[in-house]
């Protein structure tokens, strides 16, 4: 019997387009085993955002509906109410990754849940907001994922694996006509493929009162939406995120994705400022700040495009991560004149103070450091928790352990290979790579690359592998000369 399954006023028969996995992109286009397409529709009024799944396809007894595992959520999703194809309820039980709905004619179901949020506004670039004006969330906030590999036998039966099953996703938007929609997915008007359920939640949702602008670069569509009453960052925002995806290709020689959003939301006070999202950067900057002349935020903004690259690393140690891209980033603004040599000098300096200042600084290596975080420490309450915060060693010392590799690197090649070389080889032994070197092994392995031959073992000895002091003012001197042609090689 052909399930008919009512949507937004237009009845889903069928499927069209590419298909996917629910974990990864499909090679090539292939007929879908199950379309799963979602409405979100805010009610206004209410503070709420409705969301309605609909999944056409045969589903057996069951089928697990995730939630995204592995975050803190600061919305609510409500316990989902669940229908078949019939208009038949069907059993929602509670299941350790999510819910199972069980029963009805097993041809297809329609899902709807609600999710609210503390306030009109996110707390933060990570907070959840639900407003009259605009809805901001994380796609983990509002969406559920049916997963194949969890179909349910039977309702009180242990879920089993249905195997591979081939997943066509859509999103509509049901919202009033003046809002305007941000997110880094391909589509036209209100209808938006995520391609799979890691782009579901792996995302930025913003729609509202948001001054839209798309511009390309390094084959990239970015797409910024800038909520309020903010026109001086309109062509700046713009600007410089064009001049460092450009950098960032000459670098890497890779472009992180095809879509790219950049969004500067309204948020309450007390949250976090950036929130780096799959292919989503929103920076919680308040209404005063002006590009380029506000220092902080300008970094910010470039740190974050070059973390598209940068946190696309695996196994790579913190401090370069970390520590490097926050280098990378001052370096970049640097040569592409967007802060002058003094503020450069600066804020190198200001770090090599911050991790002075760090109450371990003289005992701890970066394995030592990273070998607590997560763990708690009482004798230490106020110690950063994780590397990416700006008190780490991993990121006030390893921004001078970087520029310091910097220097050596450049002495190591008579000034004609730098660490934004050596950035672009690690990257691309690395990125997307499984089976490759792991740690500092990796970096020495990059290094020998670059300098055709020398691991720089004393480097790694005596400044990454224990404690030891950086040398950092020599090392800025150099760099300095270096950049403005002066330094005799």
């Amino acid at each position: 019997m052909l399930l008919s399954l009512t949507l937004a006023g237009a009845a889903v028969t069928g499927v069209r387009g590419q298909t996917r996995s629910i974990d990864r992109p499909a090679t090539e286009p292939q007929e879908a085993d199950w379309s799963v397409t979602y409405v979100v529709r805010p009610a206004l009024e209410s503070g709420l955002v409705e969301m309605t799944a609909v999944l056409v396809g045969e589903v057996g007894s069951g089928v697990v509906w995730r939630y995204a595992e592995g975050v803190q959520r600061r919305g609510n999703l409500t316990r989902p109410d669940a229908y078949d194809g019939f208009g038949q309820q069907l059993r929602v039980t509670l299941h350790p990754r999510g819910w199972m709905i069980t029963g009805g004619s097993g041809a297809g179901m329609r899902l709807v849940w609600q999710v609210s949020a503390p306030g009109p506004e996110p707390v933060g670039v990570r907070g959840v907001g639900l407003g009259a004006e605009a809805i901001y969330a994380q796609g983990y906030e509002l969406f559920l994922a049916p997963d194949p590999e969890l179909t349910a036998v039977g309702a009180d039966d242990e879920a089993v694996g249905r195997g591979p099953v081939a997943i066509r996703w859509e999103v509509f938007f049901d919202i009033p006509i003046s809002w305007r929609i941000i997110v880094p997915w391909e589509g036209v008007g209100r209808r938006y493929d995520p391609v799979t359920a890691g782009g579901l939640w792996n995302t930025i949702i913003a729609a509202g009162d948001f001054r839209r602008q798309t511009i390309r670069a390094a084959g990239v569509e970015v797409t910024i939406g800038i909520q309020g009453r903010r026109p001086a960052l309109d062509a700046s925002v713009g600007d410089i995120v064009r001049r460092i995806l450009l950098f960032g290709q000459n670098t890497f020689g890779l472009v992180p994705g095809d879509r790219l959003t950049v969004l500067l939301p309204t948020v309450a006070r007390g949250g976090e400022e950036v929130l780096r999202l799959g292919g989503s950067v929103a920076l919680g900057w308040e209404s005063t700040i002006r590009l380029p002349g506000d220092v902080g935020a300008l970094h910010q903004l470039a740190r974050e495009i070059f973390g598209l690259w940068q946190g696309a690393l695996k196994g790579i140690p913190a401090w370069y991560v970390e520590g490097g891209t926050d280098y990378l980033a001052w370096l970049v603004l640097y040569r592409e004149s967007l802060i002058p040599r003094a503020t450069f000098r600066q804020q190198l300096l200001i770090a090599e103070r911050r991790y002075r200042d760090h109450p371990q600084t003289g005992e701890w290596s970066f394995a030592q450091e990273e070998a607590r975080f997560g763990t708690t420490l009482p004798e230490w309450p106020d110690l950063p928790l994780s590397a990416a915060d700006m008190g780490s060693l991993a990121r006030s010392r390893g921004v001078i352990v970087s520029l310091i590799l910097d220097a050596v690197l450049a002495r190591e090649t008579d000034g004609e290979r730098r660490l934004i070389d050596l950035a672009g080889v690690v990257y691309r032994r690395t990125a997307g790579v499984e089976d490759h070197l792991v740690g500092d092994a990796a970096l020495m392995a990059a290094c020998a690359e670059v300098t055709g031959g020398n691991y720089l073992d004393s480097f790694f000895r005596d400044l990454v592998f224990i404690p030891g002091s950086p040398l950092v003012v020599e090392a800025l001197t150099e760099i300095l000369a270096r950049e403005s042609g002066q330094h005799p090689d």
